[in-house]
């Protein structure tokens, strides 16, 4: 199935799908075991932040003219934009494992979802994703996100990797949905985690750490991007560390 960008009527809305998954319990699925991962773009899944290097060159005013610049750009090296063949396919290679587990990917982005979108389909990493949304501020995208599957994920179950510490903070997530048209009522059922961590709990020595609504991976910024260690921790919080220990006991 073909990457598709998300439209905010139907990522996040009042009457979107984290309202019609509201009924459904809580996932029982095992503690600290992953089965969402939303992505950043910018600098974290790509070696640039092509949204600057374009808005800058080129000055695109539309989709369609943000998808002409990202061509004009990078058209005949769309690999560069993710550092090249080796980090391509170190990425393709994290994210088929990710899936292979049976978790979602989704990129959760600031800049075009089109042009985000056309960047990973040109170099091949395009059926690796659910979708791709600019719902803003991101805390809210990962909120309907977790809440608009078949179960709804407790904050354990999912995971924001950016390079901005500022989009991990959970305290905007309330008031956000108020003025987005939710009410009390809703908020309290359908805007929050099925199990909310009440606090941020710092960060551990691999840039892991927990915010109020999921769990958080922190992208240091001069690595320009994701780099080997990153993925293969990223990998291990999609895996069941006591699935087969019964088998060797």
């Amino acid at each position: 199935m073909p990457m598709e960008c998300i439209p905010d009527s139907v990522l996040f809305s009042p009457t979107g799908p984290a309202v019609q998954s509201s009924t459904l319990p809580p996932s029982s699925g095992p503690k600290n075991v992953v089965k969402l991962f939303c992505f950043d773009f910018d600098l974290t899944l790509a070696a640039t932040h092509l949204y600057f290097e374009l808005a800058q060159k080129y000055q695109p005013t539309d989709a369609a003219s943000w998808i002409a610049s990202y061509k004009s750009e990078y058209g005949l090296r769309p690999l560069e934009v993710f550092g090249g063949p080796s980090r391509v396919a170190l990425l393709r290679s994290c994210l088929s494992s990710i899936k292979s587990l049976g978790a979602v990917s989704v990129v959760v982005t600031k800049g075009v979802p089109a042009c985000v979108r056309e960047a990973l389909v040109t170099a091949g990493l395009g059926d690796l994703f659910q979708g791709v949304t600019d719902f803003n501020p991101k805390q809210l995208a990962v909120l309907a996100l977790m809440n608009g599957r078949e179960e709804r994920l407790r904050y354990d179950q999912a995971v924001l990797i950016d390079d901005d510490q500022r989009n991990f903070k959970g305290e905007y997530t309330r008031g956000g949905l108020l003025e987005g048209g939710w009410t009390e009522e809703m908020v309290r059922l359908y805007g929050t985690p099925a199990v909310e961590c009440k606090e941020e709990r710092g960060w551990g020595k691999e840039g892991i750490g927990e915010s109020g609504y999921c769990r958080v991976f922190r992208v240091e910024k001069e690595k320009h991007g994701l780099d080997e260690g990153d993925m293969e921790r990223i990998i291990n919080m999609a895996r069941d560390e006591n699935e087969g220990k019964q088998c060797h006991a």
